[in-house]
Protein backbone atom coordinates (compact mmCIF):
# COMPACT_ATOMS: atom_id res chain seq x y z
CA UNK A 1 0.00 0.00 0.00
CA UNK A 2 1.64 3.30 -0.83
CA UNK A 3 0.53 6.66 0.79
CA UNK A 4 -0.63 9.62 -0.51
CA UNK A 5 1.62 12.79 -1.02
CA UNK A 6 -0.93 15.17 0.45
CA UNK A 7 -1.47 12.36 3.47
CA UNK A 8 2.25 12.25 3.40
CA UNK A 9 2.10 16.09 3.98
CA UNK A 10 -0.44 16.16 6.97
CA UNK A 11 1.85 14.00 8.89
CA UNK A 12 5.08 16.14 7.82
CA UNK A 13 2.62 19.44 8.84
CA UNK A 14 1.91 18.06 11.85
CA UNK A 15 5.59 17.51 13.11
CA UNK A 16 6.58 20.50 11.60
CA UNK A 17 3.91 22.14 13.80
CA UNK A 18 5.46 20.65 16.89
CA UNK A 19 8.98 21.37 15.83
CA UNK A 20 8.06 24.86 14.94
CA UNK A 21 6.26 25.65 17.83
CA UNK A 22 8.84 24.05 20.19
CA UNK A 23 11.12 26.06 18.75
CA UNK A 24 9.43 29.15 19.49
CA UNK A 25 8.63 28.38 23.04
CA UNK A 26 4.91 27.82 22.62
CA UNK A 27 3.27 25.02 24.42
CA UNK A 28 2.54 22.26 22.27
CA UNK A 29 -0.81 21.46 24.63
CA UNK A 30 -4.03 22.93 23.07
CA UNK A 31 -6.76 21.69 24.99
CA UNK A 32 -9.33 22.58 22.01
CA UNK A 33 -7.48 20.26 19.52
CA UNK A 34 -8.26 15.97 19.98
CA UNK A 35 -5.38 13.98 20.67
CA UNK A 36 -3.69 12.41 17.67
CA UNK A 37 -1.97 9.18 17.68
CA UNK A 38 0.37 9.97 14.54
CA UNK A 39 2.11 13.26 15.95
CA UNK A 40 5.80 12.63 17.30
CA UNK A 41 7.86 15.12 18.88
CA UNK A 42 11.88 15.29 18.50
CA UNK A 43 14.35 17.26 20.48
CA UNK A 44 14.49 20.63 19.96
CA UNK A 45 18.51 19.91 18.59
CA UNK A 46 19.59 20.92 15.81
CA UNK A 47 17.75 18.41 13.67
CA UNK A 48 14.59 20.31 14.45
CA UNK A 49 16.00 23.58 12.80
CA UNK A 50 17.30 22.06 9.90
CA UNK A 51 13.63 19.58 9.55
CA UNK A 52 11.83 23.28 9.89
CA UNK A 53 13.98 24.10 6.52
CA UNK A 54 13.18 21.10 4.99
CA UNK A 55 10.08 21.64 5.27
CA UNK A 56 9.90 24.86 3.51
CA UNK A 57 12.16 24.23 1.54
CA UNK A 58 9.47 21.21 -0.13
CA UNK A 59 6.86 24.15 0.07
CA UNK A 60 8.89 26.51 -1.93
CA UNK A 61 10.14 24.31 -4.42
CA UNK A 62 6.65 22.35 -4.73
CA UNK A 63 5.07 26.11 -5.71
CA UNK A 64 7.73 27.27 -7.85
CA UNK A 65 7.17 29.31 -11.03
CA UNK A 66 4.51 32.32 -11.77
CA UNK A 67 1.23 30.02 -12.04
CA UNK A 68 2.01 28.79 -8.40
CA UNK A 69 2.25 32.38 -6.69
CA UNK A 70 -0.97 32.52 -4.95
CA UNK A 71 -0.89 28.83 -3.50
CA UNK A 72 2.81 30.00 -2.25
CA UNK A 73 2.02 32.96 -0.21
CA UNK A 74 -1.51 30.76 0.87
CA UNK A 75 1.29 28.11 2.08
CA UNK A 76 3.78 30.25 3.63
CA UNK A 77 0.86 32.31 5.19
CA UNK A 78 -0.94 29.29 6.59
CA UNK A 79 1.39 26.46 6.36
CA UNK A 80 4.76 27.82 7.27
CA UNK A 81 3.85 30.97 9.50
CA UNK A 82 1.10 28.81 11.08
CA UNK A 83 -1.66 31.56 10.55
CA UNK A 84 -4.97 30.36 11.74
CA UNK A 85 -7.63 29.39 8.77
CA UNK A 86 -9.66 32.55 9.37
CA UNK A 87 -7.22 35.31 9.11
CA UNK A 88 -5.19 33.78 6.37
CA UNK A 89 -8.67 33.30 3.96
CA UNK A 90 -9.29 36.72 5.14
CA UNK A 91 -5.96 37.77 4.61
CA UNK A 92 -5.89 36.08 0.58
CA UNK A 93 -9.15 37.27 -0.04
CA UNK A 94 -10.65 33.65 -1.38
CA UNK A 95 -13.42 31.77 -0.69
CA UNK A 96 -13.78 28.77 1.13
CA UNK A 97 -14.30 26.87 -2.09
CA UNK A 98 -11.32 28.12 -3.58
CA UNK A 99 -9.29 27.25 -0.05
CA UNK A 100 -9.85 24.29 -0.49
CA UNK A 101 -8.88 24.04 -4.37
CA UNK A 102 -5.54 25.72 -3.23
CA UNK A 103 -4.90 23.57 -0.05
CA UNK A 104 -5.56 20.17 -1.96
CA UNK A 105 -3.30 21.67 -4.50
CA UNK A 106 -0.20 22.45 -1.98
CA UNK A 107 -0.96 19.53 0.20
CA UNK A 108 -0.64 17.03 -2.76
CA UNK A 109 2.53 19.24 -4.76
CA UNK A 110 4.67 19.70 -1.08
CA UNK A 111 3.82 16.07 -0.29
CA UNK A 112 5.38 14.86 -3.25
CA UNK A 113 8.65 16.86 -2.05
CA UNK A 114 8.24 15.79 1.20
CA UNK A 115 8.34 12.42 0.11
CA UNK A 116 11.12 12.87 -1.81
CA UNK A 117 13.09 14.69 0.34
CA UNK A 118 12.26 11.96 3.21
CA UNK A 119 11.12 14.20 5.57
CA UNK A 120 8.64 11.48 5.86
CA UNK A 121 8.30 9.09 8.13
CA UNK A 122 9.56 11.93 11.11
CA UNK A 123 11.15 8.88 12.43
CA UNK A 124 13.39 8.01 9.60
CA UNK A 125 14.20 11.71 9.28
CA UNK A 126 15.94 12.03 12.89
CA UNK A 127 17.22 8.85 12.88
CA UNK A 128 15.70 7.11 15.71
CA UNK A 129 16.40 3.41 15.79
CA UNK A 130 13.19 0.90 15.54
CA UNK A 131 12.68 -2.35 17.52
CA UNK A 132 13.73 -5.45 15.75
CA UNK A 133 10.94 -7.25 14.15
CA UNK A 134 9.61 -9.93 16.36
CA UNK A 135 8.71 -13.08 14.58
CA UNK A 136 6.92 -16.14 16.26
CA UNK A 137 7.76 -19.63 15.51
CA UNK A 138 6.46 -22.74 16.35
CA UNK A 139 8.58 -25.27 18.12
CA UNK A 140 7.07 -28.92 18.69
CA UNK A 141 4.16 -27.36 19.11
CA UNK A 142 5.01 -24.58 21.07
CA UNK A 143 5.01 -20.99 20.43
CA UNK A 144 8.16 -18.94 20.78
CA UNK A 145 9.03 -15.52 19.96
CA UNK A 146 11.93 -14.75 18.20
CA UNK A 147 13.58 -11.68 17.33
CA UNK A 148 14.60 -11.54 12.97
CA UNK A 149 16.74 -8.66 11.84
CA UNK A 150 18.61 -5.92 13.22
CA UNK A 151 18.26 -2.38 14.53
CA UNK A 152 17.83 -0.04 11.97
CA UNK A 153 19.09 3.68 12.06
Amino acid sequence: MSIKPSLAFDYAWETYQAVYENSQGIPLVDPTKAASDHVWRPDGGPRAAEYIADFTICCNRALEGPEWASRKILCRLYYLALTPYEQARHFMGIREDVWVKWTEEIRDRAGKQVMMRGLFPARAYFGERTRPRRAAQIVSGNIHVAFSGTLQK
